[in-house]
């Protein structure tokens, strides 16, 4: 599934879940749709503890919110 172009004022929810040790379900969600992805991430510990995201934007005005 594709989420919809972003407009102003478009609102972007990242929800991520521990499924299993070393697994995360990521929920991406915007409007009125949303898609889920089973991630693995690489990393050197087999327990996925910690999560780091960082983001970079082309155009200048957006407005982060992080809860």
């Amino acid at each position: 599934m594709k989420l919809p172009a972003l407009d102003a004022g478009a609102r972007i929810c990242f929800q991520c879940e521990k499924i299993r040790p070393n697994r995360l379900r990521v929920n991406i969600g915007t409007g009125n749709k949303t898609v889920i992805y089973d991630w693995t991430p690489q990393s050197d510990e087999q327990d996925v503890n910690a999560l780091h995201f960082a983001l970079y934007f082309v155009c200048p005005g957006w407005k982060i919110l992080v809860e």
